[in-house]
């Protein structure tokens, strides 16, 4: 505005003389730009505008994924239909839920599959198929049935997460790094744990041991009548083949726990090459080490990256 006003002062010292109407003319447009800036100026806002300030401090919001820890196996003739629950529930989440199947009492077994289970439960026997979801539940077993997983994931999806996952996962010949950063939009006082699990997408194969046992060859209607007993090849989801830890056993800063904090913990892991596939995904989930509860997951296939969402 102070250019405009030196160039017509300037324009106007230039000359002895200067018609009337060219005198309007300025003086019109001048009156025009007086009203231009003074309309721009009104358009900007003030230092306490409420917009303005959260523009300035932005609000972290994460989006809240579920966990699932499902227990099957190829001797257990429902467990058909639970992957089957599953899979129908995975399907419309919008990617917000992460399955990680845990087989029993087959050659897919890892041997920390049934302490796991043994220690969310109070029962001495266990129904298998069943699942944990993001390790919720009484303070008796949180351990559940396929006919309670919707109406749990569901309760779980419409959570508040405190904090959010971002991963970046690296192959580098069998070695395998994965970075498991965690953000904070509050501050939480309990002391976290971050764990990382290895998947395959789907295992399939021909030979015997792979088999799968159906109760349901014979049950009319069901998506498994008529499969066979057992069902083989059979295409196991989400199985779970590798857990990694670090030296710090995933214990997440505490100091990190405010708002805006972000932790960062490294896990490495040796695979042999059978165990490398373009199924490979990764699973980090962080828990609250009090109640061992999931806050919040996320998943990225083997050698990319997520970002927090």
């Amino acid at each position: 505005m102070q250019l405009f006003y030196a160039a017509i002062i300037a324009k106007t010292k230039t000359k002895k003389y200067i018609p009337m109407k060219k005198n309007l003319f300025l003086l019109f447009a001048l009156a025009i730009a007086f009203a231009s800036c003074t309309k721009e100026e009104s358009n900007v806002a003030p230092a306490n505008n409420e917009s303005a300030q959260k523009a300035i401090v932005p609000i972290l919001q994460f989006t809240k994924k579920v966990l699932v820890e499902e227990f099957v196996g190829c001797s257990y003739g429902n467990a058909p239909y639970s992957s089957y629950t599953l899979n129908s529930i995975t399907t419309n989440s919008s990617n917000r839920v992460c399955v990680a199947s845990m087989h029993v009492n087959d050659i897919m077994q890892l041997g920390s599959n049934m302490p796991l289970i043994s220690s969310f439960t109070n029962s001495s026997t266990l129904s298998i198929p069943c699942a944990l979801v993001d390790r919720t539940g009484s303070s008796g077993s949180r351990v559940l049935s396929w006919s309670q997983y919707n109406s749990r994931i569901q309760q779980m999806l419409n959570q508040t997460a405190p904090c959010g996952l971002a991963l970046n996962t690296r192959m580098n010949g069998n070695i395998v790094n994965v970075d498991v950063s965690t953000k904070f939009n509050a501050s939480f006082a309990p002391t976290c744990n971050v764990s990382v699990y290895m998947v395959h997408e789907t295992v399939n194969s021909a030979l015997n041991y792979y088999g799968q046992s159906n109760a349901f060859n014979s049950v009319p209607g069901n998506p498994f009548s008529g499969k066979g007993n057992p069902i083989l090849p059979y295409n196991h989801q989400n199985v779970l083949f590798k857990v990694m830890s670090n030296a710090n056993a995933g214990k997440v800063n505490t100091s990190t726990q405010v708002m805006g904090g972000i932790d960062m913990q490294k896990f490495t892991c040796e695979i042999s090459p059978t165990q490398v596939g373009s199924d490979c995904y990764i699973i980090a989930f962080i828990t609250n080490s009090v109640t061992r509860e999931v806050l919040n997951v996320q998943k990225v296939k083997l050698g990319m990256s997520q970002t927090w969402d």
